[in-house]
């Protein structure tokens, strides 16, 4: 009953020989050598010592005699099958019944051989085929587990997912899409199986379908095609999808593999977020408009009481004396004072409505600087401040409003007289760069701490305590030079240490008929 089929001989047969007969063994074991079969034997005597040993080892190919000690070649077959089904087993037999070898082969024994010199020569390439056979099912049976394995793994990150994975055929309708999608839409997977998208889409916008139709048409990967689809629970889902196309190593097209998310919460988020910042641009105006028409209403009556003070110190209405003239000197003072601060209001709600109408000349830096240093040149006296302008070309020209470079130059000054103390040092410098002109401003004052440099330009932010601060203001001026700078294009930079001092630095960009 031996097969006559011989296949390509396997290196290295780890052989588990079952014999009493040493003569036996050593002439079966003389064909592997004449054969050149490369054999490794491990030799047993009787069936007890061979069950024990094979349930401690591994082995290609089981030779086994059909009469043994302490059990029978049956009984060592059904052991080993109980154990492996596949290892291949051949049972020797000598003068045992035939009956036997049949029960053997019932056992699950692949075949028997007759003792003698002829069957022992056909052994090798008996075992040989069969080993072969023997490792090709393992290797099989290894690579069908690692699939499997593979596959549960997959299902598992699919199922654990809170998007779902899907898969199309060529016809580009569903074959597989994950349990995930009933979580997100309340649809089985066996709603989209065997449909194309197409056929559960509801109202996706037309220009968004013919990208997404001509891209598959094109058998092309895809990404963020977004789609509604319509639910039981009413309604509609906006969904996400991305794919990828499939090709087999010959190019032959076989369908997508991609994800799918629900973006329905993300895509209404988004729509109440741009209406809230909608809403905020809209109050921020009305805020704006709002501020203008108070400052503008509120210049009137301040010019009013201006100019009747002035008169009565003038002495229009007759002569003044004493605590008399103290007091409307006080007056005027508080005049001037809240009538700055009006016009800076007014300025600043200008600057943030986009309203504030600049009219850019070619300026000479040289004597814009001059003309500002004397607007505060009382100020640096009073304040006993060494003011230290630097050496500025006289050619240096900068495109800019006149009016705003003048208050732009003049908030930072005063910023930098209210917080350098007396003996302290201010220093300005200009230059011409590549793109823009450059004009600086340093002080040896108070400075500003590293985690407020980037609130110092907000409106009415003031540095410390607002109320135990020594120093007076509405804290509008840097908000008003940077909105200005920022109206012609340019930035403003503030660097700063504490108890050294401050530089705020401004560009203006070339126009186009700026020179130095």
């Amino acid at each position: 009953m031996h097969s006559d089929t011989v296949a390509p001989e396997p290196t290295g047969i780890s052989l588990f020989f079952v014999e009493d007969d040493e003569n036996d063994y050593r002439l079966a074991l003389r064909q592997f050598s004449r054969q050149n079969t490369d054999v490794s034997p491990q030799w047993h005597t009787n069936c007890r010592e061979a069950m024990a040993m094979f349930e401690k080892d591994t082995f290609d190919a089981i030779v086994t005699d059909l009469n043994i000690p302490e059990g029978s070649g049956v009984d060592l077959v059904r052991f080993v099958r109980s154990l492996d089904g596949n290892i291949p087993i051949i049972v020797l037999t000598g003068n045992g019944s035939e009956s036997d070898a049949v029960e053997a082969i019932r056992q699950g024994a692949n075949d028997y051989l007759v003792k003698g010199t002829d069957s022992f020569a056909q052994l090798p390439a008996q075992i040989a085929g069969l080993v072969h056979a023997y490792r090709l099912e393992k290797a099989r049976q290894q690579t069908t587990a690692e699939l499997h394995l593979l596959q549960d793994r997959f299902r598992d990150f699919a199922e654990a997912a809170s998007d779902w994975f899907w898969e199309k055929g060529p016809d580009l309708k569903f074959t597989f899409i994950s349990g995930s999608v009933q979580d997100n839409l309340g649809l089985p997977p066996s709603f989209f199986l065997g449909r194309s998208v197409w056929e559960v889409l509801a109202d996706t916008p037309t220009k968004d379908k013919w990208q997404h139709e001509k891209e598959v048409r094109e058998r092309r990967s895809f990404r963020d095609f977004v789609c509604r689809i319509a639910v039981p629970a009413g309604g509609v889902r906006t969904v996400r999808l991305s794919g990828k196309a499939v090709f087999t190593p010959d190019g032959a097209f076989t369908g997508y593999r991609g994800i799918g998310s629900d973006i329905t919460k993300q895509i209404g988020d988004a729509d109440r977020l741009q209406e809230a910042l909608e809403a905020a641009v809209e109050a921020n105006q009305a805020k704006s408009r709002f501020l203008a028409v108070m400052s503008h209403e509120f210049r009137t009556p301040l010019n009013a009481i201006i100019g009747f003070t002035d008169a009565m110190l003038g002495g229009v209405a007759g002569p003044v004396h004493g605590k008399q003239a103290e007091y409307l000197k006080d007056v005027r003072t508080a005049g001037l004072h809240m009538l700055s601060l009006v016009s800076d209001i007014l300025d600043l709600s200008r600057i943030e409505a986009g309203q504030y109408d600049l009219d850019i000349e070619t300026l000479n830096v040289r004597e814009e600087v001059s003309g500002v240093l004397k607007m505060v040149d009382a100020a640096v006296a009073d304040g006993g401040i060494i003011l230290e302008p630097g050496v500025i070309d006289d050619g240096l020209t900068i495109d800019a409003d006149p009016r705003a470079l003048a208050q732009v130059m003049s908030n930072i000054l005063s910023n930098a007289i209210k917080f350098t103390p007396r003996g302290g040092h201010i220093f300005i410098s200009a230059r011409k760069t590549e793109l823009a002109v450059e004009i600086c401003i340093r002080d040896t004052g108070i400075g500003i701490p590293a985690d407020k440099l980037g609130e110092v330009t907000r409106p009415f932010y003031q540095i410390g305590n607002v109320l135990a601060r020594k120093h007076d203001g509405s804290g509008l001026g840097l908000s008003i030079a940077s909105g200005l700078v920022e109206a012609h294009g340019g930035t403003i930079t503030i660097t700063s240490d504490v108890q050294v001092g401050t530089e705020v630095c401004m560009t203006f960009p070339h126009i186009g008929h700026g020179t130095a």
